[in-house]
């Protein structure tokens, strides 16, 4: 998510694409008549407009200018999807909406000069009306903007000669031919912490048939998922987990539809953002019927090096003689974060493994690391929640299986712990069948004075 320095990546981000629209774009000058051609390179700055009108003498140039910032209406006082969970205290968003002048300045303040430069300068944004992630990040890839939520968005913004008027009045400085553009929405993180409760372990028996579920008899004469449900095998009986609501490793998912078995089952993927390619998963067939399909997520040794946490789309494709492979709709599961847990009889538990004791040291903090699987990407987001506390990783360039965090100012206790990546939070508890449930007491960490 965005940082303070995303305004800063905005402009930046602008000035580089309008850049690149002369000066990588050879046919811009080539085609234009002898007479009308620019003689060096042109020149694309961030200036005020009285700085750039003063700085004008013998250049052409265009001047990308931020004039107002305002917050944006639909987001204001928003929390962040995935990040601030139901019954958690998080600081808002800061939604805000950048306006910009484009501005012309021909050489030697040649209007018709001006008058080419400003087209394409405008060409080049109504082509590109999104700030690229790969630009975004080569010039200001520390704001974190490129991995932002939403998209943000070039629109150009009509204006009256009444608000010409006013805003160049407003500037103080002499009019040139210029083009107003809004760029919306920028999206920049609290570095509040988020106060976390604890996961609800049991509803009251007046919450628990709430809602009504209704669907159509009429079933299509095609293959689709219509459910996606964990299970557990007790006594040669599986058995549905319908309080776990996220996947790990080693767990059994049971796709349910109709037309399952229709043809051969070819695979099951996975998909997520942050992978080049799906996950592919070949079931057995004898755990293929015509309404389920079950499929166990592997845990192997290189499992957690080719997955990430987060959601994943799942969908089964299907292979029929002689005619191409067809994919039934996707279904969305949560693959959550692990922490690193010790065998109940551990003789001498590693430091990177729960249950950790650490001591505070004089300055009333202390570094503390912790295996994590799957792999923790640098572009995502993970914090490490102790009770109703929220510690942040430190940063990582690199993809990682360890996590180090800054226990500072935290409180003497045992907590227990919970890793949040990209909104998974790992698994707190131990059997899902236990009535009531209970946390694992594994999965602390004392802190101590």
């Amino acid at each position: 998510m965005s940082n303070s320095y995303a305004i800063a990546a905005v402009t930046a981000t602008l000035r580089q694409m309008i850049d690149d629209g002369f000066n990588k774009d050879p046919d811009f000058n080539n085609n234009l008549p002898d007479s009308l051609k620019f003689g060096g390179k042109i020149d694309v700055t961030t200036n005020t407009l009285d700085q750039a009108h003063d700085e004008n003498k013998g250049k052409d140039r265009i001047n990308v200018c931020l004039y107002l910032v305002a917050f944006n209406a639909a987001w204001r006082n928003r929390d962040l999807p995935g990040q601030v969970k139901s019954g958690e205290t998080g600081q808002p968003l800061l939604a805000l909406n950048l306006y910009y002048l484009i501005t012309a300045y021909g050489e030697d303040n040649n209007k018709y000069g001006s008058e080419l430069l400003l087209g394409r300068a405008m060409q080049v944004l109504h082509e590109n009306p999104l700030l690229k992630q790969s630009v975004i990040k080569a010039v200001l890839g520390e704001s974190e903007l490129q991995n932002q939520i939403e998209s943000v968005r070039i629109t150009p913004l009509p204006m009256s000669l009444d608000d010409i008027s006013k805003l160049w009045m407003t500037l103080q400085t002499q009019y040139r031919i210029s083009a107003a553009y809004q760029v919306e929405v920028v999206l920049i993180e609290s570095r509040s912490p988020v106060k976390a409760a604890l996961p609800v372990l049991t509803l009251r028996p007046a919450d628990k048939d709430k809602g009504i579920l209704s669907q159509a008899d009429l079933i299509p004469p095609f293959s689709e998922l219509t459910d996606l449900v964990l299970i557990q095998e007790v006594n040669k009986i599986w058995v549905d987990l319908t309080r776990k609501y996220s996947a790990e490793f080693g767990d059994t998912l049971s796709l349910r539809g109709h037309h399952l078995n229709d043809a051969t089952v070819k695979e099951v993927l996975f998909s997520n953002p942050h992978l080049v390619k799906p996950i592919s998963l070949k079931p057995d067939p004898k755990d293929v019927t015509d309404s389920e399909i079950k499929v166990v997520i592997p845990d192997g040794p290189n499992e957690p090096i080719t997955w990430v946490a987060g959601i994943y789309n799942v969908k089964v494709v299907i292979s029929r003689d002689g005619k191409p492979d067809q994919t039934t709709n996707e279904l969305p599961i949560a693959l959550a974060p692990q922490i690193g847990i010790n065998p109940p009889n551990e003789a001498n538990p590693l430091p990177t493994k729960l249950p950790v004791e650490v001591t505070l040291n004089s300055s009333g903090d202390t570094f503390m690391t912790l295996d994590c699987s799957p792999q923790v990407l640098p572009e995502q987001r993970a914090v490490l929640l102790l009770g109703d506390m929220e510690i942040p990783a430190e940063t990582h360039p690199d993809k990682t299986l360890q996590l180090k965090f800054n226990l500072k100012s935290a409180n003497p206790g045992v907590y227990l712990a919970r890793l949040r990546v990209a909104g998974m939070d790992s698994i707190t508890i131990n059997d899902f069948l236990a009535v009531p449930l209970e946390f694992d007491p594994r999965r602390t960490v004392t802190i101590k004075q």
